[in-house]
């Protein structure tokens, strides 16, 4: 079996003082941010469908939202996994690392920026 990542940024977060947020961790995805989100779950399942083995993402709350969001698009049966590694300010090394030692599969990886462009591009 061949392995395969997808790489996602969440979606639109609020901001930090917005709706009771107090620090970046717990930014929640603003209404709009759901709503798109959405829309590209929808997007993902045509050409995504049935393909994704698992889905995992940074444990910030916008990150967690999106890739919960994508996963009751895509089949509510697919798993969601919180990584520290991919929590915003982890070194592209730690995500490599942990990235290898997975199984053949196909992840979808739910992330933030400048991680995400730091991993695809090494």
């Amino acid at each position: 079996m061949s392995s395969c990542l997808y790489v996602m940024r969440h979606g639109i977060a609020v901001d930090v003082g917005e709706k009771g947020v107090t620090c970046d961790r717990d930014r929640m995805l603003s209404d709009e941010g759901r709503q798109k989100t959405r829309s590209v779950a929808r997007g993902l399942k045509n050409i995504l469908d049935g393909k994704i083995s698992r889905i995992v993402c940074s444990p910030y709350q916008r990150a967690l939202e999106t890739a919960e969001i994508v996963a009751e698009c895509l089949d509510p049966g697919i798993a969601v996994e919180p990584v520290d590694e991919f929590s915003c300010g982890e070194e592209v090394q730690a995500q490599l690392h942990w990235l290898r030692k997975q199984p053949a599969e196909t992840l979808l990886l739910v992330g933030h920026m400048p991680e995400l462009a730091c991993l695809t591009s090494s």
